[in-house]
């Protein structure tokens, strides 16, 4: 196997090149949620350990020549040793997490204009080197900003619209931007097989499978209102849910809903989402052949592995996608994913 090559730099927060230099940056990728990524460097080189190159804002670019790059910025903790520093540093969100909304301001929109909208108030309040950048625009949904962190609203848009994002670095004329997109879905389909067993590229683990999340087939969505009189209100079942596990109910407000109809699409996705357990399955793919190639977040991938859960035959085979991702440069060959069953 042929150890994958890396490229580590750090720029300033108006994206100008600090520094570049060798060291092992593990890292996570999550749909969704927040990445996360650390190293250790010797605190003896102060080329690399001083103030201006490992201040905390600055951003961490690191790329790979078979995996996806890693941008995001330094942020706290950093933890000093009698030899060592370590640096932690988060993927956008964190930024996102700096900026608050004002005291109230409804947005009826889609998902995507809304997105573009955090984006552009949180350079209005202190330039960033974020910049909008592909923006899919379909759907309807309302949101009431108020003076919380706009990573909440992140958070809130991306788990209402059923809709992604993803974070696109980008290297010109040596300054970094960094690109950010809002897609229907993350990744491409691949043809791309993981196999365990013998001369397989998965690695055995003790937890391939693991079904959680609480089970959900009756939710009931309610939205702004000053009484409950006036405020929407939906009640969405899936019937074979509760034949197969009884009735289970749940409710949730939906802050800045005013609309039926949105109520009503939101509370459906939740259901949709909630009505059978995820199935998330932890393996840890091998850098056999191509395989590194065809991984990515929201990737699509077929599974094959001995019998595991209910399924009857010798081989358990299903069609799963990529949801998060952790790559440890020590172990340079291996990277460990959980993916759920489509």
């Amino acid at each position: 196997m042929t150890i994958p090559q890396e490229r580590v730099r750090i720029f300033d927060r108006q994206g100008y090149p600090l520094a570049e230099f060798q060291t092992l940056v593990e890292r996570s990728w999550v749909i969704g949620d927040e990445g996360r990524a650390q190293f250790s460097y010797p605190s003896r080189k102060t080329d690399v350990v001083n103030e201006k190159v490992l201040q905390f804002g600055n951003w961490l670019l690191v790329e790979n020549d078979s995996l996806p790059p890693w941008v995001g910025v330094l942020d706290v903790p950093r933890e000093w040793e009698a030899r060592d520093v370590t640096v932690s540093a988060y993927t956008p969100e964190r930024v996102f997490s700096w900026r608050i909304g004002p005291p109230e301001e409804v947005i009826d929109t889609s998902a995507g204009d809304i997105f573009e909208t955090l984006i552009q108030r949180t350079n209005e309040a202190e330039t960033t080197i974020l910049r909008v950048g592909s923006i899919y625009k379909d759907g309807d949904l309302e949101i009431t900003l108020n003076p919380h962190p706009y990573s909440d609203d992140l958070l809130d848009i991306y788990d209402r619209s059923g809709q992604e994002y993803g974070w696109r670095p980008v290297v010109k004329n040596g300054k970094l931007l960094v690109y950010a997109d809002w897609v229907e879905k993350l990744g491409a389909e691949t043809q791309s097989i993981l196999q365990s067993g013998e001369g397989g590229n998965l690695e055995a683990s003790n937890k391939m499978l693991v079904e959680d999340a609480p089970i959900v087939n009756s939710f009931f969505a309610f939205g702004d209102g000053e009484t409950w009189k006036s405020r929407p209100q939906e009640t969405v079942t899936d019937a074979s849910s509760i034949q197969k596990y009884g009735l289970r109910e749940y409710a949730e407000e939906m802050q800045g809903v005013k609309n039926a109809d949105t109520l009503r699409e939101n509370a459906q996705e939740r259901l949709d989402s909630t009505k059978e357990p995820d199935r998330l399955f932890g393996v840890t793919a091998l850098n056999l052949d191509d395989t590194f190639s065809s991984i990515d977040l929201g990737n699509t991938m077929k599974l094959r592995f001995e019998k595991i859960g209910f399924s009857t035959g010798v081989e358990y085979e299903t069609d799963i996608r990529i949801v998060g991702m952790d790559y440890n440069p020590l172990e340079a060959n291996k990277i460990e994913m959980v993916v759920e069953e489509l």
